[in-house]
């Protein structure tokens, strides 16, 4: 898989619910690192993702 996760054209709406502690603490590290609550959640998700793969899990 390539880095497709990304891709506005692929992508669809998904409401998540975040325990308020969790949603804070990824909105600092997203601050920290200049981008969107969204996109340091999708970076997280694809990267578990291909850790996964790489273990043939």
């Amino acid at each position: 898989m390539s880095n497709d996760l990304h891709s506005q054209n692929r992508s669809s709406r998904f409401t998540l619910n975040l325990p308020e502690r969790m949603r804070k603490e990824l909105e600092e590290k997203a601050g920290m690192d200049f981008i969107s609550l969204n996109s340091a959640i999708i970076m997280r998700l694809a990267k578990s993702l291909r850790e996964e793969r790489a273990n043939g899990q």
